[in-house]
């Protein structure tokens, strides 16, 4: 910070404290001191739109002028300044009149006195002129008598920099071209209408030079060209600045609207999870079997959606509750026991998810703004979901028919998102208590992918939590068999049989690439309203394969739940 800069911030200090002992108009004692009547409320306009000095002891000068000024403004309510109170409050008592304030037009009111007079004082030393013969005085200050019927007359001083300010701010030509409300702000002490009677006298408008006066007459072409660049320049970076901050507190405030959301969720999630108990649980292994042939039962279990609503007026009835989840995993689990009695003792059983567990958060979908038909809330769908998984998991170690169970779960979905990966990380840790030997996975990117034997499982929702704009297709077609390609020679994967499964779009389909087979799976859920309208009667099943650890023959199969 500049000296005269501190001198001016003292000075203004001392105003400042003299106005309140007085109890006198800061403006008022401003001209009594022999300085401009808004030398202090300009000092402070300036102060609070300059960058923060790295010097502690002028940050505190600053501070305290700040504080002094604000002590000022409320004790200035308690004493009556000396002002003139005009008669009329058509044009004058801009809070109660803004309506007509703003519309008034100094150039069409008659009242308008045209003795009213708007002139520069001359004073001081002699200059020479640009035309480099007549010598004049040197202006120091522009005077105004505005004469208006039926008032007192309004009489004043502009100073140099002030009249200055108005030019550079108002033209049109090469200046700011600011409005004469947005200029009028830099004048507190004169009402809109009073300003505009100003501008009238000293017949200052949109086309006038953007200098003033004095600026004219005392420099020379060259010069004043280039004092209207810098002002243009000055201009153009100080709108920069203010679209800067704009840009900048809109992304604070969704910044911070962001990270209250995220608290909330937090605190959500962990009321949720606090009800989980796993130090009292009791350890179950499964009793290994002799088997002859290795082979994996792989369950699909996609799009279970719990808390999703079919409505009553939908086209097909598809009812969707607490109890009809529990009763088609508990069908699921039979269609197990069925292949079991087939195939005999499985040497794996592996449970793939595939993804959207839970239908939505606050009955959004995780990417937001697409409101979802629900019968449960953000609890609700979590404790019935993890009961419901628990429990299916418990029958199934409980057949002991397999002599390992994995659970293999896509954590990235368009709607449940993170939702769902809570959901699922906490049936996880209860997995890992209960059941010591199972393989569990809870993926976090949108494609990961397991072996078993000579086979590789990709496993996808199809579409994600943030930025996959259109999910994976039914029918696979070239892009997207380019798509998995990438996927696979990136991952150095190199088992004789890939399998690429994904769900999301709630029906079962095959198809075969060069390298890999395509397969999208069915819903637990089955369909919504939406779909029922849109597309049809897509029915609720579960897919599920017998898989031998060194071949290729795989048995395809689905379960219809409704």
């Amino acid at each position: 910070m500049t000296d005269i800069k501190k001198e001016s911030i003292k000075l203004a200090l001392n105003f400042i404290n003299e106005a309140i002992k007085t109890k006198k108009s800061l403006n008022k004692l401003c001209v009594e001191k022999g300085r401009a009547r808004n030398f202090v409320s300009d000092l402070i306009w300036y102060l609070k739109r300059s960058d923060v000095p790295d010097n502690k002891e002028d940050i505190t000068i600053i501070h305290e002028l700040l504080d002094v000024y604000d002590r000022y403004l409320k004790f200035k309510v308690s004493f009556k300044e000396e002002t003139v109170n005009y008669p009329s409050i058509d044009c004058d008592n801009i809070i109660e009149n803004d309506k007509f304030v703003a519309s008034y037009d100094a150039y069409d009111d008659d009242n308008y006195d045209e003795r009213s007079v708007g002139t520069e004082i001359r004073d001081g030393e002699n200059i020479t002129l640009s035309d480099g013969k007549t010598v004049v005085k040197k202006i120091t200050a522009y005077y105004y008598n505005i004469k208006i019927k039926g008032k007192p007359d309004l009489t004043g001083y502009l100073e140099r920099d002030e009249m200055d300010m108005i030019y550079r701010l108002y033209s049109n030509m090469d200046g700011a071209g600011l409005t004469q409300r947005s200029v009028s702000r830099h004048f507190p002490t004169l009402s809109f209408a009073d300003f505009k009677r100003i501008l009238r006298a000293f017949q200052i408008t949109k086309s006038s030079h953007p200098v003033a006066p004095h600026i004219i007459e005392e420099s020379s072409l060259d010069e004043a060209a280039n004092i209207i660049y810098r002002n243009k320049e000055n201009a153009l970076f100080k709108k920069l600045d203010e679209d800067r901050g704009k840009q900048t507190e809109k992304i604070l405030k969704e910044v911070q609207k962001e990270l209250i959301e995220t608290k909330n969720k937090l605190n959500d999630w962990r009321k949720m999870v606090s009800d989980i108990i796993i130090e009292d649980i009791n350890p179950f292994n499964i009793v290994q079997k002799q088997i002859d042939t290795n082979r994996a039962l792989i369950v699909y279990l996609s799009d279970m959606h719990v808390g999703a609503k079919t409505k009553e007026e939908s086209i097909y009835d598809n009812k969707y509750d607490e109890i009809e989840f529990n009763d088609r995993l508990k069908r699921t689990c039979n269609e197990i026991i069925n292949q079991y009695k087939i195939f005999g003792v499985f040497d794996k059983i592996i449970i793939c998810n595939l993804g959207d567990s839970l239908d939505g958060y606050n009955a959004q979908t995780t990417r937001g703004g697409h409101s979802l038909p629900q019968n449960m809330d953000n609890r609700e769908q979590f404790n019935v979901y993890y009961n419901g998984m628990c429990t299916f998991f418990e029958t199934i170690h409980q057949l002991n028919i397999s002599n390992s169970v994995d659970y293999m779960c896509v954590g990235d979905a368009n709607h449940d998102g993170d939702f769902g990966y809570i959901a699922n990380r906490a049936i996880e840790i209860w997995l890992n208590a209960r059941f010591p030997q199972m393989n569990t996975e809870i993926y976090t990117k949108f494609i990961e992918h397991f072996n078993y034997g000579e086979h590789t499982f990709i496993l996808t929702h199809g579409k994600d939590k943030e930025d996959k704009k259109f999910g994976l297709p039914l029918v696979l077609n070239d892009k997207t068999e380019l798509y998995f390609e990438d996927y696979i020679n990136n991952k150095s994967i190199s088992n004789k049989y890939i399998h690429v499964i994904s769900g999301d779009l709630h029906q079962t389909s095959i198809n075969y690439g060069k390298r890999f087979r395509y397969k999208k799976v069915s819903s637990l859920y089955g369909s919504s309203k939406w779909i029922h309208t849109n597309f049809g009667n897509t029915k609720a099943g579960v897919d599920f394969e017998i898989v031998p650890k060194c071949d290729s023959v795989i048995l395809e199969g689905r379960l219809t739940l409704n």
